[in-house]
C-alpha cells in the first residue's frame, strides 16, 4: 500500500493510520468547499476510455497454482499442512519468488510472474489457503511507514499481511517472506473489499507518480467506491486533484481524509502546503505545530530542508539537516548530497512545496 506526500520547503501511496498525532482541541478547519460524492463524478477527469483495473476474480487461483493444492482440499487440514504448502509456493524450480514494491498484481498474476509486494503475496497467500479450505483473511499492520523517495514526492510504504486458520484454532501470520510471525504487531482485520480497495489505491498511486492523471482518478476513485472511509486513500486523490490546479477540490479531499482521521498527518501536511499558498496564515500555523513531530521522523523532510539550505548558501545548516537524515535512514542519496556540500556545488533541483 502506498500514500504520497509532495516533498517540501519544510516537508506522500501506505497508511496516515501509522503516525497519528490526534489534532489539537483548538484546530479548527473550514468547511469542505466540494462535497465528497462530487469529487468522485469529478468531470474533469472522468474519461470513457480510462476504467480502472478489473479485480474481480483478482484472488482466483488459476490453473497452474491449483496444480501445488491438488489433492489437498478438505477440512480436515492443518497449519502444517498449509505451512508445508507454502514451502511448495517458493519451490526454486518455479522460479524464485521476489519482493518488488511496485508489483500490484492479482494472486494468478503473482504467482506467474514470481513477484509480489506485501499486498500481492497476501493475496496469493489468502487465494492457496482458502482454495484447501482453510480460512484466511487480511490484515492492516500498523508499523512505521518505509520511506522512499521519487523526485520531489516522498512516498510511504504502508503494510498489509495475511492470517490463516485451521478448524482447530490453530492460526498462522503470514507476511512477505511467508514466514509465520508472533502476534507481536498491531493489526486490524480488514475485509476482502477493503484489500481490494488497496490494490487500486496501488495502481491509482502508481499511475500519479507517472503524472497519468486520467488513469490515476479511475483507480483511486474505484477504491473509494469500494471504501469511501478510508481516510488514506482520500488524501493520495487530494494529491491527484493538486496536481490539476483545483485547489478547492484537493482541499475537500484532505478535509475529507481528517473528518474520517483526524490524526491524519498527511491530510494535514497536504492543507498546510495549500494554505501557505494562499496566505492562510492561521490554519497554516495550527497544522504546522500538529505536524511537527510528523515532519522529524521523515528522513527525506530533512534531505529537503538540506537542498533549501545548500541553494541558499548556508552549508552549516545543510550539514546538519542532511545529518539528520542519515540518523534516520541509510540513503545513498545522503551521502551525495554530503559530497555535494562538501564540494560546495549548488543544488539547482526545484522543490515543490505543495503536500500531495
Amino acid at each position: 500500500m502506498y500514500l504520497l506526500n509532495y516533498l517540501p520547503r519544510p516537508l506522500s501511496a501506505i497508511l496516515a493510520l501509522l503516525l497519528s498525532c490526534g489534532c489539537a482541541p483548538g484546530l479548527r478547519l473550514p468547511a469542505t468547499p466540494v462535497a465528497p460524492e462530487t469529487l468522485l463524478s469529478y468531470a474533469p477527469l472522468l474519461s470513457p476510455t480510462a476504467a480502472a483495473k478489473a479485480t474481480a476474480d483478482w484472488l482466483e487461483p488459476d490453473a497452474e497454482m491449483r496444480q501445488i493444492t491438488a489433492g489437498k482440499q478438505g477440512n480436515h487440514l492443518s497449519i502444517q499442512d498449509f505451512r508445508n504448502l507454502l514451502f511448495r509456493l517458493h519451490d526454486p524450480s518455479l522460479g524464485p519468488m521476489r519482493y518488488r514494491p511496485d508489483a500490484t498484481l492479482t494472486a494468478s498474476e503473482a504467482y506467474q510472474q514470481r513477484r509480489a509486494n506485501c499486498l500481492s503475496y497476501s493475496a496469493m497467500v489468502v487465494s492457496l489457503a482458502r482454495d484447501i479450505g482453510l480460512k484466511a483473511h487480511f490484515q492492516r499492520v500498523y508499523l512505521a511507514p518505509q520511506w522512499s523517495l521519487r523526485g520531489n514526492t516522498s512516498i510511504a510504504g504502508l503494510h498489509i499481511n495475511a492470517k490463516v486458520t485451521d478448524r482447530y484454532g490453530r492460526t498462522m501470520l503470514v507476511d512477505w517472506g511467508w514466514q509465520a510471525t508472533g502476534e507481536t504487531l498491531r493489526v486490524r482485520r480488514i475485509s476482502d473489499t477493503e484489500a481490494r480497495a488497496e490494490f487500486h489505491n496501488n495502481i491509482g498511486t502508481a499511475t500519479l507518480l507517472d503524472n497519468a492523471l486520467i488513469e490515476s482518478y479511475a483507480d483511486l476513485r474505484e477504491a473509494l467506491i469500494l471504501a469511501p472511509e478510508t481516510s488514506h486513500i482520500w488524501v493520495n486523490l487530494g494529491a491527484l486533484l493538486r496536481r490539476t490546479g483545483d485547489l478547492a477540490a484537493a482541499e475537500s479531499a484532505w478535509l475529507e481524509a481528517l473528518r474520517l482521521d483526524p490524526g491524519n498527518v498527511y491530510a494535514m501536511s497536504g492543507l498546510l502546503r495549500l494554505y501557505r499558498s494562499q496566505n492562510r496564515v492561521t490554519l497554516a500555523a495550527q497544522l504546522q505545530d500538529e505536524l511537527h513531530s510528523f515532519h522529524t521522523n521523515n528522513p527525506y523532510y530533512h534531505y529537503l530542508l538540506a537542498k533549501d539550505a545548500l541553494n541558499r548558501g548556508d552549508r552549516d545548516a545543510a550539514y546538519a539537516a542532511i545529518r539528520d537524515a542519515q540518523s534516520l535512514k541509510d540513503d545513498p542519496l545522503f551521502d551525495e548530497f554530503v559530497a555535494r556540500i562538501a564540494d560546495n556545488v549548488e543544488s539547482t533541483e526545484e522543490v515543490i512545496s505543495n503536500a500531495l
